[in-house]
């Protein structure tokens, strides 16, 4: 009888648990990090990407696409922006992953340059 109950109340909490686990988001793993190391260079430092194709896309708020790259069969990755030659205003940074993005706004002015905190 209490090897019965002890296995009922492992199926149980496996049964709870599986739920949770299963709504999980993979994307929500990744880690997306933006440093200023100059005046106007950042660096974008990924991980967890799970060797899955991942973007990595800068754009205006117009559209006007900056800077792309491609990631595959990699767990992390790094890249140095160089946003010296960029006119001023605001800049989408995104990392797009099966469809899912997170991104980053970077305004650039005349005297520096402000990177806001990952958003999804």
């Amino acid at each position: 009888m209490k090897t019965f109950r002890i296995a009922l109340a492992a199926l149980a909490l496996l049964a709870i648990s599986l739920p949770v686990r299963a709504n999980v988001n993979p994307f929500d793993l990744i880690k997306f990090c933006t440093k200023q190391v100059e005046a106007k260079k950042v660096v974008v430092e990924l991980a967890n990407l799970a060797q899955q194709p991942t973007s990595i896309l800068l754009k205006s708020t117009f559209g006007e696409v900056y800077y792309k790259d491609h990631i595959r069969k990699h767990n992390g990755h790094r890249a140095l922006l160089d946003l010296e030659q960029l006119p001023e205003g605001r800049y989408i940074l995104s990392v797009i992953q099966k469809g899912e993005t997170k991104s980053q706004i970077i305004k650039i002015t005349k005297d520096r340059l402000l990177v806001s905190q990952c958003a999804e």
